[in-house]
């Protein structure tokens, strides 16, 4: 069962249908975004306008930290993510985990090398779940699917149901890192 406030989310997308505009959705706990993050994922979004939503590299994300573990960004003594899934029990809910991650990012930003932590873009096959923190998406792209979610909650809707009817997926732009609470 869906919570109302989550269901309320996603009547926000009537309102992002203008042509030739790029809109950002940005959860309210996103707590970090790196100083290159919006014209690294603006750049990646008008070379790639083949993909629905364009994700940042969004810290405290299970199929991120997943990405950031196989880069060797992370280590595997607070746990191990064992594969791109966004529900994985590490890198979803494990607190201890979390606060690694957080602490392994705060040492970055102190010392100015948040760089290292860019991945390599990933496209989301198969529109496999997604926890949807922060994304980039167009007008265009919105005003084709109506601005609105009515049969699942928004997040299920656009990672999973919208890509699969359209073939339209979406991926993770390695160079727009956010981090999420």
């Amino acid at each position: 069962m869906l919570f109302r406030s989550q269901l309320n989310t996603g009547r926000f997308y009537a309102y992002t249908q203008e042509p030739n505009t790029f809109y950002f959705r940005f959860d309210d706990d996103i707590v970090y975004v790196d100083p290159s993050y919006f014209e690294n994922i603006l750049r990646f979004r008008l070379a790639n306008p083949q993909y629905f939503l364009v994700f940042g590299c969004i810290w405290n994300n299970a199929i991120i930290s997943w990405l950031q573990q196989e880069a060797g960004h992370l280590g595997t003594e607070h746990g191990r993510v064992e594969a791109p899934y966004c529900m994985d029990p590490v890198g979803w809910q494990s607190p201890d985990y979390a606060e690694y991650i957080h602490r392994v990012l705060l040492g970055h930003i102190e010392g100015g090398t948040t760089g290292e932590l860019f991945i390599k873009d990933y496209e989301l096959a198969e529109a496999r779940r997604f926890s949807i923190s922060n994304f980039c998406f167009s007008g265009e792209d919105c005003a084709e699917w109506g601005g609105s979610t009515p049969e699942d909650d928004e997040e299920i809707f656009l990672t999973e149901h919208y890509p699969q009817r359209t073939n339209k997926l979406s991926v993770i732009c390695g160079s727009a890192l956010v981090a999420h609470f």
